[in-house]
């Protein structure tokens, strides 16, 4: 006769809770910073502290030879950022499984957002969006609408800073992701006059972005839908005064991990660059993502998003 076996209990390993590449770019810039607070008499005035040199189409990281930052036009651009950004939120688990491998929102669609991309060697590295107020608010009113709404009654015009993705790691990942900010910053604050930076992250990050880029938290640490529960923190940047606070606590420190001089570097150029490289999405591209790919938008908006789509092409045209 058999003796009898227990049961089979199957014991889940968890996964160590590894941090993401962008958890590490992000304490490498703090880390820079900080190794050089006490340091005096900053950069040269002549000096190319935004270190790029600035193309046609794009924008050259003098100090990271192939490595290159455009803006993600067309739906094949735009795609290979939402691939990216899935790529890594699904790692993280932040991502339902997706067919098309990509992450994106119906916000995508409007006129207004942009995404820039980093490149390195025609390599997707690296991501960030660019989500300005309109009547379809912004993301993060579906975890902080209430601050949002109070910002907006003081006449404040915010805009989001959404999916904020990095391969790279370590100094070479902290270059690339201060220039993808830098440029958020430009197009938001030299080319739309938005006043103020908003973006839920990670309670883990709140450090980074609290300490160095001087946001200030609003709120309590609440579950964020987007990416299925996990915890998210909300923050804001007043852009109105943050190249004097900027300028209080970084100027004093050598060359470019001067903050200060590294985001109002060539500023002007810079927003040239972004205003003659802007461009929003064709009817066509709108139908295919945001239509037939995944319905995120209705027949109406559509149709109002593809003609204005269809009269900008035109102006753009005619100039």
């Amino acid at each position: 006769m058999e003796r009898n076996q227990p049961p089979i209990v199957t014991v889940p390993v968890r996964r160590p809770n590894r941090p993401t590449a962008l958890s590490q770019v992000l304490t490498a810039i703090r880390d820079d910073v900080e190794e050089t607070r006490e340091a005096k008499a900053g950069a040269n005035e002549g000096e190319n502290i935004s270190g790029i040199e600035i193309a046609p189409e794009a924008l050259h990281l003098t100090q990271l030879p192939g490595v290159s930052l455009r803006m993600a036009n067309g739906l094949q651009d735009r795609r290979r950022a939402w691939r990216l950004a899935y790529e890594v939120y699904l790692e993280k688990g932040y991502a339902q499984p997706a067919g098309d491998c990509c992450w994106y929102g119906r916000h995508d669609a409007l006129p207004e957002t942009v995404t820039f991309l980093a490149e390195d060697n025609g390599r997707p590295v690296a991501a960030v969006t660019l989500v300005f107020d309109s009547p379809w608010k912004l993301p993060a009113d579906e975890v902080a609408g209430s601050a949002l709404d109070a910002l907006r009654a003081q006449g404040r015009r915010p805009c989001e800073l959404v999916s904020l993705v990095s391969l790279e790691q370590g100094r070479r990942g902290a270059e690339i992701v201060k220039h993808l900010f830098k440029l958020a910053w430009v197009a938001a604050r030299h080319g739309a006059d938005a006043t103020d930076f908003v973006i839920t992250v990670n309670p883990r990050h709140v450090s980074y972005y609290t300490t160095v880029l001087l946001f200030e938290r609003l709120g309590a640490t609440v579950p964020c839908p987007r990416v299925k529960g996990a915890p998210a923190d909300f923050l804001r940047l007043d852009l109105l005064n943050a190249e004097g606070r900027y300028a209080q606590r970084y100027d004093a420190l050598l060359g470019r991990r001067n903050l200060y001089r590294f985001f109002v570097d060539r500023v002007e150029q810079t927003r040239d660059w972004v205003q003659a490289n802007r461009r929003q999405l064709s009817s066509a591209d709108l139908f295919e993502a945001f239509l037939r790919a995944r319905r995120l938008i209705t027949a109406r908006q559509f149709e109002l998003l593809a003609a204005k789509s269809s009269a900008r092409l035109a102006a753009a045209g005619s100039a």
